[in-house]
């Protein structure tokens, strides 16, 4: 939810002044109760509110709704720009600081606690704001702060390089070689001649006469 109120208690004499709500989940503005008296005498001026509603429930009007216009019934609404409704007032002024309650001349931006929010959160509140939403700009009767726009650099356009087209050469059939005789003689075997055995030699053995 971006601002409001939430609790049956009497909740008498709220002023919201120069109110800046947008990019909120649920309802950019909200007074729920559950019973009881609520929000009495309440005023908003110069607020502005949309886009929100980011993940409203269908009883809060749904996806996109920027408030609940039965919640608006105890408020006095003045030079008011509420998204989709028939509040299309200035707006807030988001050039100049408040003061004790009171809208002063001192500029607002850059943001009082910016070197707090870059050592913290490493986000530039200023660059956000004035940026995105123009809020050094005075706003526009009946016409939401504008975002500011970037135009994009021209995207070089890569020219695809032509490919080489390849022609298909058919396939060269290489005859199959047949195999030629060969036509050399073949080396004779030598054959072995055969063994002629020798006979082997007789000992003759010579008896001695016996003497006597």
């Amino acid at each position: 939810m971006g601002a409001g109120f939430y609790g049956q208690g009497l909740i008498s004499g709220n002023v919201f002044e120069d109110l800046f709500s947008t990019g909120n989940a649920g309802l950019g503005f909200s007074a729920a109760k559950p019973f009881g008296v609520g929000v009495t005498d309440g005023v908003i001026d110069h607020a502005t509110i949309f886009g929100n509603g980011l993940d409203a429930p269908v009883v809060d009007g749904g996806i996109g709704a920027e408030v609940n216009d039965d919640q608006l019934d105890p408020f006095t609404i003045t030079n008011t720009y509420i998204e989709g409704t028939s509040y299309q007032g200035q707006g807030a002024r988001l050039q100049n600081r408040y003061v004790d309650g009171v809208l002063t001349a001192t500029s607002l931006w850059p943001w009082p606690m910016e070197s707090r929010a870059l050592d913290e959160l490493g986000i530039s509140i200023t660059d956000l704001m004035v940026n995105r939403y123009d809020v050094l700009s005075p706003p526009t009767n009946g016409v939401t702060p504008t975002p500011a726009t970037t135009t994009p650099s021209a995207t070089p356009t890569n020219t695809p390089t032509s490919t080489p087209t390849k022609t298909a050469v058919p396939p060269t059939n290489t005859p199959t070689k047949t195999p030629v005789p060969s036509t050399a003689t073949p080396t004779p075997r030598r054959q072995r001649r055969p063994r002629t055995r020798r006979p082997r030699p007789q000992l003759l053995r010579h008896r001695q006469p016996a003497i006597g």
